[in-house]
């Protein structure tokens, strides 16, 4: 075979090997995704938010709280700012909205792992005053951002899914939300509590 021709096959299998490799890579970054079920986990440090009197302790959280006979709709945050600016045009929505109470679980865990250094201490503080602030909503601090790796989610990106009552996700979302995706979200929110409102 000419030294040309030889070469050439060569580079274009390189480049096939290395598109297969990309596609692999891809698909095994889908561990939740639409129609999938949550996989089981649990965070246990520093785990969920307990409010008991006056006292905020921490408990152990299990992933089989998604679902559990309501829809549950749940943000993945990395310990950063800009994460709040990611979710709040649905955070407006939600507050504007007259839900009945248990009506739907909110869990929100937020990943410690992704906090700039030193501001750990800061961004507990802050999710300990959500909590108080919705004692009915589900506050998780994941240290080691375990969910992110059982879940296979994207570092330093904030993920919100919709699940319903048997814990089937069925609406995804990465990266910061529009109106028009905040909107979206809350159809299929109403749509799963049969909400007045739902189409």
């Amino acid at each position: 075979m000419p030294s040309t021709q030889r070469s050439t096959t060569v580079i274009l299998s390189s480049i096939f090997a290395a598109f297969i490799a990309l596609v692999m890579t891809t698909s095994s970054a889908l561990a939740l995704e639409v129609d999938s079920t949550v996989p089981a986990f649990n965070i246990n440090k520093p785990g969920e938010l307990i409010i008991e009197g006056d006292k905020l302790n921490k408990a152990p959280w299990q992933s089989s709280a998604i679902g559990g006979g309501r829809p549950a709709l749940v943000f993945y945050l990395p310990a950063r700012a800009s994460s709040e600016d990611d979710i709040d045009p649905l955070r407006q929505r939600l507050d504007k909205e007259d839900y009945e109470p248990g009506s739907f679980h909110s869990i929100t865990v937020v990943n410690l792992d992704d906090a700039l250094w030193g501001t750990s201490g800061f961004v507990e503080s802050q999710v300990a005053k959500n909590k108080r602030a919705h004692p009915r909503a589900t506050m998780v601090l994941d240290q080691k951002g375990k969910g992110r790796q059982v879940l296979k989610l994207p570092k330093k990106t904030t993920v919100v899914f919709l699940a319903n009552a048997e814990g089937q996700v069925i609406d995804y979302r990465e990266g910061a939300l529009t109106e028009q995706a905040a909107d979206e979200v809350i159809t299929l929110l109403h749509q799963q509590i049969g909400h007045p409102k739902a189409p």
